[in-house]
């Protein structure tokens, strides 16, 4: 179950259990203070998670840079070597099999769905990488 999902289903929840609640509070007021002790919850719950998706984040964040750091190329390596992967498969894709394809009709072709993914992502922290170096901010020693 995902983040998101499981807002929605406080969400539906807190819907449901304000309808159910609606035939045994009686006046408006009851009523209306009701539905901001739910909200209350409801952004209390909403807020909990945020940070347990923060903290979540920021302790992937620390494993990235302790690996990055490690002098062993395959602890330091994999990344770069995934995307290199990924390179060389999307140009495989995109510019020999149009080719091939006309040589032999039966070569089977690469998925780019999940292809496209993973490359948009290392590209995105490529992209946050070049900055650190053109800013000095990362210098390895």
């Amino acid at each position: 179950m995902d983040l998101i999902s499981l807002i929605g289903g406080v969400y539906g929840a807190l819907g449901e259990a304000s309808k159910v609640i609606d035939g045994f509070v009686t006046t408006s007021d009851e009523k209306h203070e009701f539905k901001i002790e739910l909200m209350q919850a409801a952004n209390a719950h909403q807020l909990a998670m945020a940070k347990l998706v923060a903290q979540n984040s920021l302790s992937q964040i620390n494993t990235n840079q302790t690996e990055a750091k490690h002098a062993n190329l395959f602890v330091a390596g994999w990344r770069p070597a995934v995307g290199w992967l990924a390179v060389i498969t999307f140009g495989y894709s995109t510019l020999i099999y149009p080719f091939l394809v006309l040589i032999w009709p039966n070569l089977p072709a690469v998925s780019s769905d999940i292809l496209l993914n993973l490359l948009f992502g290392l590209l995105g922290l490529g992209g946050m990488r070049t900055y650190e170096k053109l800013k000095n901010v990362t210098q390895r020693h």
